[in-house]
């Protein structure tokens, strides 16, 4: 019974932890460094992204204290852990004989620390900020065409009217981006767009939600890519989320948010 009542408590906890980070990011200067963070750690869940960047939002890289000492650095004295859910995991048989596969019955807190926190050997450099004029990413325009054509959606290369860089046509189930961008651009461009095709569109969101999903799933991708996330602007989100049952409608979208970008990161094989 103390075992059952043991993992209650964690749940508990986790939801508690996570409630009081979604609960900081009301602040629209948080959300950024959540946006930011979430482009740093994108094979971190949600829960654990919204812990770290309400902790730590400058943080880079982490890891728990035994690992990095097995790549060679030690975590300062006094230094101050960052909390986050570990998953607990256990070997469970379906059949006697079966070979045991894994579970995760629950979670339980867990300490990492940023590499800022540590010193010791160098480790490898963060490959510089990618150029929106450049041409390194062409290679991903294929995996995000074939995405489109996933979510039943025709990817064609013509200037759009308007002067518009792009646009998604839910009626036409076609995306459309200019020829004239420079591939990385494109690049960018066609991630915008693909988010509104998993659904983020005006007739499911009012304008100001879906700019706001759209644009802040497509910073996470980008920054997962190597483009500086900074350069994107992030509307506030206090001035609307107030309006759609504040916490709850943020929480929400934070999640459709993570999600959407989940997805186009797992076909750009980043996830």
């Amino acid at each position: 019974m103390s075992a059952v009542l043991d993992r209650t408590q964690q749940r508990d906890d986790a939801r508690r932890a996570i409630q009081e980070a979604v609960a900081e990011l009301m602040d629209g200067d948080n959300f950024r460094r959540w946006l930011e963070t979430r482009s740093r750690f994108h094979r971190y869940s949600f829960g654990n992204v919204l812990m770290i960047a309400t902790q730590c939002p400058e943080a880079k890289q982490v890891a728990g204290y035994r690992k990095w000492q097995e790549l060679g650095r030690q975590v300062r004295k006094g230094e101050k852990a960052i909390r986050i859910l570990a998953p607990i995991v256990v070997k469970k048989r379906d059949e006697p004989g079966d070979q045991p596969a894994r579970a995760v019955v629950g979670f339980r807190g867990a300490s990492v620390f940023d590499v800022s926190q540590t010193d010791g050997d160098d480790l490898p450099e963060a490959p510089e900020c990618v150029s929106p004029d450049g041409d390194e990413l062409a290679g991903m325009l294929p995996a995000l065409e074939a995405h489109a054509r996933e979510l039943g959606y025709v990817v064609y290369y013509y200037e759009p009217e308007g002067g518009a860089l792009g646009f998604c046509d839910r009626d036409g189930m076609r995306i459309v981006v200019s020829p004239s961008l420079s591939p990385n651009a494109q690049v960018t461009t066609l991630v915008h767009e693909i988010a509104h095709a998993h659904g983020l569109t005006y007739k499911d969101y009012s304008r100001a939600q879906c700019e706001v999903i759209v644009e802040a799933t497509a910073s996470i991708v980008l920054g997962s890519i190597g483009f500086d996330t900074s350069a994107f602007t992030v509307p506030y989100l206090a001035c609307w989320a107030r309006d759609e049952e504040g916490l709850k409608a943020l929480e929400t979208f934070a999640s459709t948010i993570d999600a959407t970008a989940r997805k186009i990161e797992k076909a750009l094989d980043l996830a």
